[in-house]
């Protein structure tokens, strides 16, 4: 697993955030996709960012730190936001409220495939940012990005707050789109043990964890 690069202070004033918050834990916890591969391996970490609705700052944080990522790549070009509901649902009604962009969200409906249903607003051929919390595997964000695509819209592009670095972002790429992420998991997990949020122990755990293939 690679650390990539060091956090600049914003980003190391949103991880410890996050980590005052409670949403960082460490235990042994089923992932969704332990639903196609029962076998795998218990996360010794999770991150519930359902927390950020409870801690308006921070959710404030998050969302600056969206739109200046956003408004610094020039890469990405669209005109509207998608999120996928529910966990993101507030940070990007905050994003929504600082840029002025309005935002719709795709729902996978069991009925009715991949044509999904979407809600909110919007016009056929619009480019769509699609925004979630964090990606494991990438299968739920794929399967977003195809209910939008199958529904007319033009999906580039996905941000997430969090990448666990567990292959999503191959299996977006492969499936066509490109990731952006506001951090690595391996950052976050470098500054705690840098702050002595977590043990040298805790930190090998989850890098070994991580590391297995």
């Amino acid at each position: 697993m690679r650390g990539g690069n060091k956090m600049d202070k914003d980003l190391e004033g949103v991880a410890l955030d996050i980590f005052d918050i409670g949403a960082i834990k460490f235990g042994a916890f089923r992932l969704k996709l332990h639903d196609t591969n029962p076998d795998a391996p218990l996360s010794p970490f999770c991150i519930d960012l359902r927390l950020l609705r409870t801690f308006p700052p921070t959710r404030k944080r998050v969302a600056m730190l969206m739109r200046n990522h956003i408004l610094g790549d020039k890469g990405i070009v669209f005109d509207i936001f998608a999120d996928i509901p529910t966990v993101i649902t507030p940070v990007v009604t905050s994003l929504s409220d600082m840029t002025g962009i309005g935002f719709i969200s795709p729902k996978i409906s069991k009925t009715h495939g991949l044509t999904g249903q979407i809600d909110g607003v919007y016009d056929k051929g619009l480019s769509v940012l699609l925004i979630d919390d964090l990606v494991t595997s990438g299968t739920s964000i794929i399967e977003a990005a195809n209910v939008l695509g199958n529904n007319d819209l033009l999906v580039r592009d996905i941000l997430v707050l969090v990448d666990r670095q567990q292959g999503g972002e191959q299996a977006i790429a492969k499936a066509g789109y490109k990731l952006h992420s506001i951090f690595k998991f391996s950052q976050m997990l470098q500054f705690y043990l840098r702050e002595d949020l977590i043990d040298q122990q805790k930190y090998n755990q989850v890098v070994g964890y991580l590391n297995h293939k």
